[in-house]
């Protein structure tokens, strides 16, 4: 880096064209690239013919270059061009640091990295500097922590601290961060229409994830979900069918329930009042998982769990720690902790393999979510799975390969698919009404995910373990008294058997015992027929939607690997690698398999069945 003499605005161009060449890279793995710089212009040296930049010359201007920054892609590059060191530690990438920001996004990741000031970042062009304006005047301490924070935000150049003459709005007031439409999180310091002990949730959700972001700059490998101890579920209260949570009750030991972030009414719909709501999270029987903004939940019901101690919310940045951990495993090159270059370098073997096809199709899906994965993760917390997660990958996939675009309705299955595996629970697909049901579709991304126990000639064949086809559970039932009444032998046993279903298969025998059983106690409980649904579970590994990737796998590894993505990565990185890759990409194929081979958990997807029920309660 040069010294600070240098105009900022020229240094916070070259970081843009920093970026540019990144996002370069993974979109054209198949170019080697330099970046230059010659008299405050920007140079991308493509070694391709010249008809070749010319084709993507447009799509360069329109999609990769920042539209201020002086970057431009050449063939030659003129002698007098000095070559620009593009080099810088992961955690600048995890910060976003050099990123073109828009004024609210700066200051939410501020405010994340230096929590406990109030302030606003703004930029002086009258005197090249970053000016940070306080609504108090600042210790010294306070200022060198000021300071430090804008250095990991890239905020490189000269500081001027300032105090506000009136007081600035407060983040409440800035519309775009609280519109119930936008996605970025706002810092615990905003949150001023919430009780003191609702902010001490928010900024313990900070605090886990900037603790996620120092151990993967640390390179500490952090566990898996452990093998869970509770049979549970995540179930959305946005579902527009029929579906009770006193059902759900009847047959998990907890329920994860993400709130209906747009309508009021869930709880109403579901016979709860806030009180009955928090006595099932005292109880252990519910838990509520915000992977939205905390400002769109209900402030008493905020306030509420704040106040149950012992089991706090899962919020949104703590909810995407989790999913990185569990899908790093699944996918290690989307969630594994590896830099830019290392991802670029991949791609580049990758596409030197071989064949195309699905292959290219891979490659752009994958080079499109690294270019935003950082920043969405950043800002927008576990809501970032529904535009960089495992849903939108294999729905690009599947455009691509089969003209079957279908990316907007696998994206919102998979983040929830995503977020349940990350919590140790199934997911409950939704029914958003007007004849969409997302049961197919998160099958699908189940099937993608989940573990294969070898690596058979054909990685394709299914593992379908029905739990069973005629499980009778309660509805119309007020929650609480499930909780508090609903138990017994047979079902502590049901729920033990069906944990095993993250992990193995029950035998069959097993099952139907099982569900006998359980389903004797429904009946004694409840002998009103219409007051009883008919259940099915299914777990499934890897099936059909995995086919327009996989190719038959080296079985020579052993042991089980994650998902078929995985399998098909790790083949082409071993076997298929031209030698001049080989090296370079040692440590990194390296890490990709340890991940790979790490416990996690399988993808569990439930469904209701839609049959009649009287055959069933007749038995």
């Amino acid at each position: 880096m040069k010294s600070t003499e240098e105009p900022e605005s020229f240094r916070i161009r070259r970081e843009w064209a920093k970026k540019a060449i990144r996002r370069f890279r993974f979109r054209f793995p198949e170019f080697p690239v330099w970046l230059y710089e010659e008299q405050g212009r920007f140079f991308i040296h493509v070694e391709a013919e010249q008809v070749q930049i010319d084709g993507i010359h447009e799509e360069f201007d329109q999609s990769i270059r920042p539209i201020t920054c002086p970057v431009k892609l050449v063939r030659e590059v003129d002698p007098s061009a000095i070559p620009v060191d593009e080099d810088q530690p992961y955690s600048a990438e995890l910060w976003l640091s050099g990123e073109p920001l828009a004024a609210p996004a700066l200051n939410t990741l501020f405010h994340l990295a230096v929590p406990g000031i109030t302030g606003s970042i703004d930029f002086n062009y009258d005197t090249d500097s970053w000016i940070f304006i306080s609504v108090a005047e600042l210790t010294g301490e306070e200022e060198e922590r000021v300071k430090n924070g804008m250095f990991k935000l890239g905020l490189a150049g000269r500081i001027e601290i300032q105090v506000a003459q009136s007081s600035p709005p407060k983040p409440d007031d800035v519309e775009l961060d609280s519109s119930t439409k936008s996605l970025m999180l706002r810092a615990s310091n905003a949150f001023s229409a919430h009780s003191q002990v609702a902010r001490h949730l928010i900024a313990r959700d900070e605090d886990l994830w900037r603790n996620f972001l120092d151990h993967r700059v640390e390179g500490v490998q952090l566990p898996a979900t452990p093998q869970p101890i509770e049979f549970s579920c995540l179930f959305d209260l946005s579902d527009r069918s029929d579906m009770q949570i006193s059902e759900l009750l009847t047959i998990y030991d907890r329920i994860d329930i993400i709130p209906d972030r747009w309508n009021s009414d869930w709880l109403l719909r579901h016979r709860l009042s806030v009180d009955e709501l928090m006595q099932l999270v005292a109880l252990g029987r519910c838990r509520v998982i915000l992977p939205y903004g905390a400002e769109h939940c209900r402030p008493d019901i905020l306030d509420g769990l704040a106040s149950i101690g012992a089991r706090p919310p899962i919020l949104s940045r703590e909810l995407a720690a989790k999913t990185f951990i569990a899908g790093q495993s699944k996918d290690p090159l989307l969630y594994g902790p590896f830099t830019a270059k290392q991802r670029s370098e991949v791609l580049s073997a990758v596409r030197g393999s071989g064949s195309r096809n699905a292959l290219d199709a891979v490659l752009a899906s994958y080079g499109r979510m690294f270019s935003g994965q950082h920043h969405a993760f950043m800002l927008k917390g576990a809501m970032a799975s529904m535009d960089f997660g495992m849903g939108v990958h294999l729905g690009e996939v599947i455009a691509s390969t089969r003209g079957i675009d279908a990316s907007l309705e696998l994206s919102v299955a998979g983040a929830g698919v995503e977020w349940a595996m990350a919590l140790g629970s199934s997911w409950i697909p939704r029914s958003f009404g007007k004849g969409y049901d997302e049961t197919a579709n998160s099958l699908m991304i189940a099937s993608f995910l989940s573990r294969t126990v070898a690596a058979p000639a054909d990685p394709v064949t299914s593992r379908l373990h029905t739990l069973t086809n005629g499980l009778l559970a309660i509805k119309d039932v007020p929650p609480i008294e499930i909780a508090r009444n609903f138990c017994g032998v047979s079902v502590d046993r049901f729920r033990t058997l069906a944990r095993r279903l993250m992990h193995q298969a029950p035998t069959q025998e097993e099952m139907l015992e099982c569900i006998e059983q359980i389903n004797q106690e429904t009946r004694c409980f409840e002998r009103r027929i219409e007051r009883l649904t008919k259940w099915k579970v299914e777990a499934l590994a890897a099936a059909t939607a995995a086919k327009p990737i996989g190719d038959a796998v080296d079985a020579s590894w052993g042991g089980g690997f994650a998902s078929v993505l995985t399998f098909w990565l790790l083949d082409v990185l071993k076997n298929r690698m031209p030698s001049k890759f080989m090296a370079s990409l040692a440590d990194i194929r390296e890490t990709m398999l340890g991940l790979a081979l790490a416990p996690s958990m399988d993808a569990v997807v439930v469904s209701r069945a839609r049959s009649n029920l009287t055959v069933q309660s007749t038995r």
